[in-house]
């Protein structure tokens, strides 16, 4: 093979992984398919030596624009929305289309800056920023980036080497006079067998090390440090992890009261992938558990009506209402408001009833509580709705009444965020309250969250024909309810990557064949507040824990 096409063909692998890589995070061949094309054209117009490249200024244009459309219509929306994390994933993706349109440039950069560097940053974009959990997806993608980076810079190393010395020959002729050497290696000589097989053998122990690597970063060391933990914890148990008491089971530790002050200690596990600030159908990774404790909340005094009838206790964290492109968004931040402590007081109050907090029933009843994140980052308080007191100085309330840090901050495990202060009333029950007057129609909005009109009708019957024996709203409610969960059509499932969605995941999830409805808590969670809405029932989706809790007196 010539060695200048092996460069070039190695240099779309590269550019391929990449492609990959934002393709499996958004699930849209619209990525892999440009790069596919530009691929193809710029291999048949510039390495068939059939066309001249398009010049550089032309590409430079044509980048320009896309970086404006990016930069309009998504980087500077997601900013201004507070989501910086959105932001930096879009100019990844951007890193994308700009690889595309160098294919049609002579490529006369560096190639790490070019190619690689850019590839690396959308691969780590897809393994952090949508915290698609360390699977064998990620780890596949990485060997394949690195495979296909290792033979690059071989190939490049071996040609520019080749170019140096052909042009140092030239020289020494120029100068000495001498006849030009026939036997001399150029540039776009073949590729011999033996550094073929030096190169691959090298390409091959980088991606073997980065398997090995990988294996034991993203699988062994986190299941060796679990055992490690558990082991330590069963020989010096603490009040914080309180050690299990005998038939309790291993799905985490237990809700258990605690001697000291006569309060109860809830510890709440991220499990499944844990708390997420969104509700995304699209994003068909495979869930794994992470039974690390999540977060810490203590109660001086816990009263038995803010448990719900089963002895649950509800932590909300935030609420949506916005379904949009297979799923639900946070508050994009245009309606929040700040709130400020009164003058001489450590708190913050919020004490008016709107259709954001459920109207208390006894204003004067407040519960404590003292929350410690564990392993938790987040922007919203977690706490007993509806929340009424929050110490410190200032918070922020969004549109649908959660409750978030000064600023565009995080609540971390790692400083002094990890601890606040928290007071709310119990949380009324489902028969003590009733709808609000002229609520917000945002709660009811559904036909523009089903792309296809058949899905639609299907949609808004079966609702109906749910709720159709049903009395009033609350009787209602549990019959979608009841369906979801005990009809048996539908399965819980975190193998997600199993699932072959092709376009409108809660219809498929509804009104697909067998082994397609099937989903995450998420999914029964969309499809409960969907068919709510179809029956004229206004609903949201809560985002959370729940805890059983024990010893708390009848």
């Amino acid at each position: 093979m010539d060695l200048y096409r092996a460069v070039r063909i190695a240099t779309y692998l590269v550019v391929f992984t990449g492609a990959l890589a934002v393709w499996m995070v958004e699930n849209h061949l619209g990525y892999l398919s440009l790069v596919a094309g530009a691929a193809v054209m710029d291999y048949t117009f510039c390495d068939a030596g059939r066309r001249p490249p398009i010049r550089r200024w032309l590409a430079d244009l044509l980048t320009l624009a896309i970086l404006l459309a990016y930069a309009i219509y998504l980087v500077v929306p997601a900013y201004l929305a507070g989501r910086p994390w959105v932001a930096v994933s879009e100019v990844a993706h951007f890193l994308i289309v700009l690889q595309a349109v160098t294919f049609f440039t002579p490529q006369r950069g560096s190639i790490i800056r070019t190619y690689c560097c850019p590839t690396l940053a959308v691969l780590v974009v897809t393994a952090v920023v949508f915290n698609e959990g360390h699977g064998p997806g990620l780890l596949l993608r990485l060997a394949l980036y690195v495979a296909a980076t290792a033979w690059l810079l071989f190939l490049n190393a071996l040609w520019r080497e080749r170019q140096r010395f052909a042009e140092q020959e030239e020289a020494l002729e120029l100068v000495s006079g001498a006849k030009p050497n026939p036997q001399r290696p150029s540039a776009r000589q073949h590729l011999g067998e033996r550094t073929a097989r030096q190169g691959l053998a090298m390409t091959a122990v980088m991606t073997v090390l980065c398997l090995i690597t990988g294996f034991l970063l993203f699988f062994s060391w986190p299941r060796l440090s679990e055992s490690t933990m558990r082991l330590l914890g069963s020989i010096w148990p603490s009040v914080d992890q309180p050690k299990e008491e005998p038939g309790e089971g291993k799905e985490g530790p237990k809700v258990l009261p605690v001697n000291s002050g006569g309060g109860v200690t809830g510890t709440f596990n991220n499990l499944k992938m844990g708390f997420s600030e969104d509700l995304r159908l699209d994003q068909l990774a495979p869930l794994y558990e992470d039974p690390t404790p999540a977060l810490e909340v203590f109660f001086p005094d816990l009263p038995r009506d803010a448990l719900d009838d089963d002895g649950m206790l509800y932590i909300r964290g935030a609420s949506l209402a916005t379904y949009r492109d297979n799923g639900f968004v946070p508050p994009d931040g245009t309606n929040w408001r700040d709130r400020d402590a009164e003058a001489g007081r450590d708190y913050v109050a919020l004490e008016e009833a709107s259709g954001q907090h459920l109207r208390p029933m006894n204003e004067l009843r407040l519960v404590e509580q003292r929350v410690h994140l564990i392993n938790q980052r987040t922007s919203c308080y977690f706490a007993l709705a509806p929340v009424r007191r929050v110490k410190g100085v200032r918070v922020r309330l969004d549109e649908e009444g959660g409750l978030h840090p000064d600023g565009a901050g995080t609540l971390r495990n790692d400083d002094e965020t990890a601890d606040y202060v928290v007071w709310s009333n119990p949380v009324p029950r489902p028969d003590q309250t009733a709808r609000a007057q002229n609520g917000d129609p945002r709660y009811l909005r559904w036909h523009e969250c089903v792309a296809d009109r058949q899905h639609r009708l299907d949609l808004r019957n079966l609702a109906q024909k749910i709720v159709a024996d049903h009395p009033n709203d609350l009787a209602k409610a549990l019959a979608i309810r009841d369906y979801l969960r005990d009809s048996g059509l539908y399965r819980y499932t975190t193998a997600l990557d199993q699932l072959q969605r092709k376009g409108d995941d809660l219809a498929e999830f509804l009104f697909g064949t067998p082994d397609q409805r099937q989903g995450h808590c998420g999914y029964f969670a969309t499809a409960f507040v969907m068919l709510c809405r179809a029956a004229d029932l206004p609903a949201r989706v809560a985002l959370g824990f729940a805890r059983p809790v024990a010893g708390v007196p009848p």
